[in-house]
């Protein structure tokens, strides 16, 4: 189980520039991986992140872009997976015939869309019933942004950086392989193998934990950057993983708060403070559960009600109505001044009801777990809003907050192997496990 957690660097500005250069020239390079993957996509019906990349030209080495190759296609597949529930969801409203829905639904399990052909239960499902489900998927396509490489960060691994403890100095040895007879192994040309291995060597220690060494835009340059922990990340157990996360988000000090934070191309990247963090492999929490399920119903009021009658999360619409009073004034006071909404007060409000959101939502799960000990969480589809709101806050927090309890249920899947399921109420006990169809007959007990 991996966990991301954002530490304290101490890196100069040579070193930042030298960083945010990088980023640059990996977001291009990413970009041109998006495209020739969405080609790829729609002739093939599926990603490839091992796609040759010798032939992209950049000032990035093969081995960054062939990292940069495997985190885009790793978005896609993300991107993938939640256009096909919004598929699955829209067969279910639809008035297809129950043969086509069954057929439909295999091709979009299988995620076979853009396939020449489908085989189901030995036959061949008909191309006119192919052709539909791509023009079903086009259409959500169309109606979701697809993800945008020219704005990500950096997740990089041991290719390009190299993770190494304070007061330890990595050193590369070698020698040369010998038989059961100590004689020379040799190799196609006649000369003796040669095997390389690190070690590892005491060195006198630094004020920093650990120092991460990164490949540059230039060769053979590499870089370190001075990581110092803290005591909530040496406190949890596990192992730091030879993997990091280089975030890049915007100085708000130093923007200017008429400009538009969402049109980054008009930002320098100067503008730019760069986070990192370190990836740490946590062992399975042992977890004894004491109930089979527990059904949550998502609330703002309540942030959650349980089906055995507990309330959590009471009163969770009140601070947020008194920041959307604050955003609403603030926005309305800018407009009549015919200045744009966004500005560096509007930007650390809305900071601050993100934190709320997700310190609330996580505290919420955490005693629910706690007061409970369910096998299966049975929850249905997050969606929250409230007519007390603006359109803005709850639009916020309608993508903000369902990506948080997102996280946070893959989170406790992970750590407590809880059983997370995700239902529309109009249809909690009709759909088929295997494929997802829709009907009365299926119907279950839960």
């Amino acid at each position: 189980m991996l966990r991301t957690y954002k530490l304290k660097h101490s890196i100069n500005k040579g070193k930042q520039r030298k960083i945010l250069n990088l980023l640059k020239e990996y977001r291009k390079v990413s970009d041109e991986i998006s495209n020739r993957q969405w080609r790829y996509f729609y002739e093939n019906g599926k990603f490839n992140r091992d796609l040759e990349v010798n032939s992209i030209k950049s000032k990035l080495s093969k081995r960054y872009r062939q990292t940069a190759q495997y985190q885009v296609v790793a978005q896609l597949e993300s991107y993938l997976g939640n256009r096909q529930n919004e598929f699955k969801d829209y067969l279910k409203n639809s008035n297809f015939d129950k043969e086509t829905k069954i057929k439909l639904y295999y091709i979009n399990r299988y995620k076979k869309w853009f396939y020449q052909s489908v085989t189901m239960q030995n036959s061949e499902i008909e191309q006119n019933i192919i052709k539909l489900s791509r023009i079903i998927i086009k259409n959500i396509f169309k109606k979701n942004r697809k993800p945008n490489p020219k704005f990500c960060n950096m997740a990089l691994d041991a290719k390009v950086m190299e993770i190494t403890p304070n007061g330890v100095k990595k050193v590369k040895k070698s020698e040369k392989l010998k038989d059961e007879n100590g004689e020379f192994i040799l190799n196609k040309s006649g000369n003796p193998k040669v095997k390389t291995y690190t070690i590892e060597k005491e060195i006198e220690k630094s004020s920093y934990d650990y120092w991460i060494k990164l490949s540059t835009l230039e060769k053979g340059k590499k870089i370190y950057l001075p990581i110092t922990t803290n005591n909530y990340f040496e406190g949890i157990k596990g192992d730091v993983s030879n993997f990091i996360q280089i975030n890049f988000g915007q100085d708000i000090d130093k923007i200017n708060g008429d400009l538009a934070l969402s049109t980054l191309q008009k930002i320098d990247y100067n503008d730019y403070k760069i986070d990192i963090c370190l990836i740490k492999n946590i062992k399975k929490e042992e977890y004894q559960p004491k109930i089979d399920k527990l059904a949550l119903d998502l609330g703002l009021n309540n942030l959650f009600a349980t089906n055995i009658g507990e309330l959590y999360g009471r009163n969770f619409s009140k601070l947020l109505k008194k920041y959307d009073e604050i955003v609403s004034l603030l926005a309305k006071n800018r407009q009549k001044q015919k200045l744009k909404t966004l500005s560096k007060k509007y930007k650390k409000i809305i900071n601050k009801i993100k934190a709320y959101l997700k310190n609330e939502i996580n505290r919420v799960i955490n005693n629910l777990i706690k007061n409970n000990r369910p096998k299966e969480i049975i929850v249905e589809k997050l969606n929250f809003t409230s007519p007390k709101l603006s359109k803005k806050l709850n639009r916020m927090i309608s993508n903000f907050g369902k990506s948080i309890i997102e996280e946070k249920f893959e989170s406790i899947k992970e750590k407590y192997g809880i059983e997370i399921t995700q239902i529309n109420p109009a249809y909690t006990s009709q759909e088929c496990s295997k494929c997802g169809y829709v009907e009365k007959k299926n119907r279950m007990q839960i």
